[in-house]
């Protein structure tokens, strides 16, 4: 695991970000996207920024074996069966929490119990999603990049979110040819899973807000968003879908736009969901 410490905390506790990288993709490979997402997360937000390294091994068709969360039960066809465990990554999710405010510990930084958020890629997003509902009490909010729930989840996520609502903002981009926007017979759409989440999170169905926008990637290019957001949940929590017209699985040339979308996915986790669970 790759944790980074804000440099300057003045004793206070200070918010635990821990993302969790995409198939294949370990923090070591992502290093150079995620590196400059750091200096963001723990300078301008001021919060600790945590990378585990995913312990599963996964191939998929013309891909080696390599590392990649055992998530839902929807992505387990790309896992060997002697390498697939009923509770999944979830309590090397949990133990790498443990180790992370650990470390902080040992060098004075003090994290904030009630400010731990998870922020998914790809297939780290499907991990997300399963901490969201097996351990909502854990995060105060989490945020999910082409990634999707899982139908298979229902009775735990309805079961939990009831007593521990918990934010969510669903991000995917509408011509994704990796993890399609509309879903697959084995995983909801990015709008399901939304409106699924919201659901389970008791959030009113009716008359969601829906608002556009921009989202930048470059100084020169920017895709249209379609927002929807779920207000009046349990706990004055929120769940957002962000529909990103004609982005694929990657923004931007080489998936440089990432960096970007990363961002707007911090500041929503630590300022939006935040704002909405105090009033």
């Amino acid at each position: 695991m790759i944790t980074f410490l804000p440099e300057e905390t003045e004793g206070k506790p200070v918010p635990l970000v821990v993302a969790l990288h995409g198939f294949c993709l370990q923090p070591e490979i992502q290093e150079a996207v995620m590196l400059r997402l750091v200096p963001y997360v723990t300078n301008t937000k001021k919060a600790m920024f945590a990378m585990p390294n995913a312990p599963s091994m996964a191939s998929g068709v013309g891909l080696p074996a390599c590392r990649a969360w055992d998530a839902t039960e929807a992505t387990r066809p790309f896992w060997m069966l002697w390498n697939r465990k009923p509770e999944g990554d979830v309590p090397y999710v949990m133990a790498a929490i443990d180790k992370a405010v650990a470390t902080a510990a040992q060098n004075n930084v003090i994290v904030d119990w009630s400010k731990i958020y998870v922020y998914g890629l790809a297939n780290g997003a499907f991990m997300a999603h399963r901490l969201l509902c097996e351990k909502p009490g854990m995060f105060a909010a989490a945020a999910s990049y082409t990634g999707s729930t899982d139908f298979a989840l229902e009775d735990t996520c309805t079961k939990n979110l009831a007593t521990s609502p918990t934010s969510l903002l669903q991000i995917h981009g509408t011509l994704d040819t990796v993890v399609p926007y509309g879903g697959t017979p084995w995983w909801p759409g990015s709008e399901e899973s939304a409106r699924l989440v919201a659901e389970w999170n008791q959030c009113n169905l009716e008359s969601p807000l829906t608002t556009e926008s921009r989202l930048n990637t470059n100084p020169f290019f920017s895709y249209a968003v379609t927002s929807t957001r779920y207000e009046g949940c349990a706990s004055n929590n929120v769940v957002e879908e962000w529909r990103v017209h004609g982005m694929d699985h990657l923004p931007g040339i080489a998936g440089g736009g990432l960096v970007e979308v990363s961002r707007k996915a911090v500041d929503w986790l630590l300022d939006e969901s935040a704002v909405s669970a105090s009033t």
